[in-house]
């Protein structure tokens, strides 16, 4: 491996959060989720998929809205002395208790799933692959005051040796929405 500095670029955009549209799929409907290189040139293919998601004949990602400024994605180191890992959680939230978004709730804990997220400087997400399918808690809020945000919240975990990677493949869904 080629090793290089690791700067950081002078008036370059660092915004925290994601971008409002994200994708799901379900781990049945793929053939192929490609994983990070095992044997990469450089630093900066270390955590980089370049190669696409090819879902089964019929099968689609699907668009998700998510509620800006509270949507995050999350990697945490955990583990003992040379058994560490990385668990990755992407917090979702969506408003309104739509029957689609309750739907949802019920459906995607009992489901292995991926998905797609984007931050605001364009860089997609992978979060969940074949081995590591990520799992999904959700809970539901009314809010207590009218002017709360009613919602549903989705913890959504997964387990890496590092953090989700930059997906950089075409997204196989049916929409338009992947330009947001």
């Amino acid at each position: 491996m080629n090793y290089e500095a690791i700067e950081y670029p002078e008036g370059q955009a660092n915004l925290g959060g994601l971008r409002s549209v994200g994708y799901y799929g379900f781990i049945a409907d793929a053939s192929v989720i490609p994983d990070v290189p095992a044997d990469p040139a450089d630093l900066q293919s270390v955590s980089v998929i370049a190669n696409n998601i090819i879902m089964k004949s019929g099968k689609y990602m699907h668009a998700m809205y998510g509620t800006l400024e509270k949507l995050n994605l999350k990697g945490e180191l955990q583990g003992e002395r040379d058994g560490r890992s990385s668990k990755v959680t992407l917090t979702w939230v969506i408003p309104n208790h739509a029957k689609e978004n309750l739907g949802a709730a019920r459906y995607f804990p009992k489901r292995r799933m991926f998905f797609i997220v984007r931050d605001h400087e364009g860089r997609y997400r992978l979060v969940g692959n074949m081995y590591f399918p990520a799992e999904v808690a959700a809970t539901d809020d009314s809010g207590t005051a009218v002017a709360d945000l009613k919602h549903v919240s989705y913890e959504i975990t997964t387990f890496s040796d590092g953090p989700a990677p930059i997906y950089e493949g075409e997204i196989p869904s049916q929409d338009d929405s992947s330009a947001v």
